[in-house]
């Protein structure tokens, strides 16, 4: 851009870069409150962010999941409550989650009574000259024109939010609207046109950060280590090249579900926290760092194997499972020809161990229900466990697989291990 305006206007020099003493001395503090990290091109949409605010009243930051959205509104703003000595309020709603009268308001079919709808309520409450606070209404949730539409005069220069009874509600300076949101595709140039647009790139953030933020909650004892394993099998992120295992899954596999970077190394240490703290991990670490180290490695390759590779096909998983070996097959389990890391699972001496199906006893009843018999598998054995130790630590769950793959027997299994 700023080449184009050169070509463009060759006499000017480019503008210079706005500086906010105040603001960039406090950024730094709160990113940290927020166990986050210092990330120059996430901090950058951060600024971009609050330059937008100065100027325009209607914002959408846009950008795929895991691109830290919700983390650049909250750390900007809990950071402007000091720089501005001022209260700041974020109420947050999904537009999709309510039918479009029920967010506006319509009148009731029995009582012809007007009934003021959730997104109205929040505006009327927020658009009051007389709160001592700026509010931000957060619009978290897709944009399409069922809605969106109807905000047209709320995003111009009318700044009036008009509902269908005749009810006109203006909005005041100590307010703004926000959106959140993964894609404008199914936006209208109208409504585009009218807010200040914000793009979030997957790389902005990518998953090196998150990562080092994730390890820096680990215990001394752990955090260089994981780093140095990391590297190791995952490489580095970067703009251009995402690291070794990642351009190895994106270009030589075909994952069943499509899945971002940061999703996939979340899952891994959520998975990873649940096997080795808490009460009832299956995995005891050892206290001598050599010990140790070894350890934490086989861990991380059974939680990359489930979190990098659980979303793909049996001959996917052998050529993911050769891909690690290539890297160090020092830690990874003893398979015979055929096998694959899949196959084994760690014990509580943190050694690899074949899966083996749990005994089914057969019911001592006069008469069977055939159709609501759960006989465990090997599949539903290893979901069972891994829905285990994220559930403990309540993390959300998510089965993915084609019609009769017993996705509802599995569940079923696991709710019944629970009573």
């Amino acid at each position: 851009f700023l080449s184009l305006l050169q070509d463009l206007f060759p006499q000017f020099s480019p503008p210079a870069k706005a500086v906010y003493p105040d603001l960039f001395e406090a950024l730094p503090r709160y990113i940290e409150k927020h166990n986050l990290v210092y990330h120059d091109d996430w901090v950058l949409k951060m600024v971009q962010l609050y330059e937008t605010t100065l100027v325009r009243h209607g914002i959408m930051l846009v950008g795929p999941s895991g691109g830290g959205k919700s983390n650049i509104f909250n750390t900007l703003m809990d950071t402007l409550i000091e720089v501005n000595a001022t209260g700041y309020k974020m109420p947050r709603m999904n537009p999709k989650a309510v039918r479009p009268q029920e967010m506006y308001g319509e009148t009731d079919p029995q009582s012809q009574e007007w009934v003021k709808g959730v997104f109205a309520s929040i505006w009327e409450r927020a658009n009051n000259k007389a709160n001592p606070y700026w509010t931000w209404i957060m619009m978290d949730g897709p944009v399409d024109a069922i809605w969106i539409e109807d905000l047209n005069t709320v995003l111009d220069d009318n700044k009036i939010l008009t509902l269908a009874n005749g009810d006109r509600f203006p909005m005041t300076d100590n307010c703004k609207i926000m959106f959140e949101v993964e894609t404008l595709k199914n936006a209208s140039p109208a409504t585009v046109s009218r807010a200040g647009i914000i793009y979030v790139s997957d790389t902005d953030l990518d998953w090196g950060p998150m990562v080092e933020g994730i390890i820096r909650l680990r215990p001394d004892t752990h955090k260089d280590v994981l780093r140095t394993i990391i590297k190791k099998y995952a490489g580095d992120s970067d703009p251009i090249f995402p690291g070794e295992f990642f351009n190895f899954i994106t270009r030589n596999t075909k994952p069943v579900m499509a899945t971002d970077r940061v999703g996939n190394m979340s899952s891994l240490f959520n998975l990873m926290k649940g096997l080795i703290d808490g009460d009832g991990c299956p995995v005891t670490l050892s206290d001598d760092p050599d010990t140790l180290a070894a350890q934490l490695e086989k861990v991380f390759l059974y939680c990359l194997a489930w979190s990098g590779g659980g979303l793909l096909e049996p001959e996917d998983r052998i050529a993911m499972d050769e891909f690690i070996r290539k890297v160090d097959n020092t830690h990874m389990p003893p398979c015979v020809e055929g096998d694959t890391v899949f196959e084994w699972h760690l014990d509580q001496n943190c050694e690899w161990s074949p899966w083996d199906t749990p005994k089914w006893i057969y019911p001592n009843t006069e008469k069977l229900d055939f159709a609501n018999l759960l006989v465990p598998t090997m599949d539903s054995t290893r979901a069972l466990y891994a829905i285990k130790h994220l559930h403990k630590n309540s993390n959300a769950v998510l089965m993915v697989g084609s019609p009769g793959t017993a996705k509802t027997s599995t569940a079923l299994m696991f709710f019944e291990s629970l009573a």
